[in-house]
């Protein structure tokens, strides 16, 4: 007998294996239990030990910052994305039967939260939209960064509406599974990425994509980091490097490869 399992935006809600009231109480009491735990044994700081860190060997260190890194990095994102909007546009129409929905519902949105922990704001250094804001700079000839500053009252709203919207998407819309669906939300995703980006630079990535938010803040638990008076890459049992922020002070390993692309981190 063959089974198939539903999971993250692919199904329906009805497809719980255990009753929905039985799910809520479950999930509530583990919300509840976990901020307990937090507030009864977590009250200092355990992340912020400027004493932490040893280096990493120099030539990890050499292949890191190559240009060649940064380079097959960004290659990799760029085709990884126009993989799943192919996939997703002519591919068949199930969802079972086409990968779009898994890759994007499972694969990369289940996988970004162990990719940044085990590998810093790994995002960054992957994001397609990225490589293409450099391209266009390329081609175009004008400034990677424009002489405009973000204003202050924009803050990461923008990103924390681009991942209410993806939320919603995964979970509420009845139609998430559909390829078409994944489709238009990644295509009008990226052109609003893109469009803030030609206007603000790649400063418009680092406060306003959701998913490089994200994946910046996870990556702040990451065992590799590089510290802030611009040293060496270090490894260090805090799980965080002193003064790690979601800016582009101290940004985790594989994220300073995306400077050479032309960011901003």
């Amino acid at each position: 007998m063959n089974a198939v399992i539903f999971a993250h935006g692919i199904g329906g809600r009805s497809d719980l294996p255990v009753p929905l009231w039985m799910a809520l109480y479950g999930a509530g009491a583990a919300v509840v239990v976990s901020f307990a735990v937090l507030g009864a044994f977590c009250r200092n700081p355990k992340l912020e030990d400027t004493g932490a860190g040893r280096p990493l060997p120099l030539g990890l260190q050499r292949l890191v910052e190559a240009p060649a890194t940064t380079a097959i990095l960004r290659v990799a994102g760029l085709l990884a994305a126009l993989a799943v909007l192919l996939v997703a546009a002519l591919g068949p129409a199930p969802a079972t039967s086409n990968f779009a929905p898994t890759w994007v519902y499972v694969w990369f949105w289940v996988g970004l939260v162990p990719a940044s922990l085990l590998l810093g704001p790994v995002w960054k250094a992957l994001n397609p939209l990225r490589a293409l804001s450099w391209i266009e700079a390329r081609m175009t000839g004008v400034k990677e960064e424009p002489e405009r500053s973000l204003p202050a009252w924009l803050g990461y709203w923008p990103a924390a509406g681009g991942l209410a919207a993806f939320v919603w998407l995964e979970l509420v819309y009845q139609d998430a599974a559909k390829p078409v669906t994944v489709l238009i939300f990644l295509l009008l995703y990226g052109l609003v990425q893109l469009i803030g980006a030609s206007y603000f630079g790649m400063q418009w990535y680092e406060r306003c994509d959701g998913f490089e938010v994200y994946s910046t803040l996870v990556g702040r638990l990451c065992p590799f980091g590089r510290r802030d008076d611009g040293g060496s890459w270090c490894a260090t049992r805090s799980g965080v490097l002193p003064g790690s922020s979601l800016g582009p002070a101290s940004s985790p390993w594989l994220p300073c490869c995306s400077a050479r692309l032309g960011s901003t981190a």
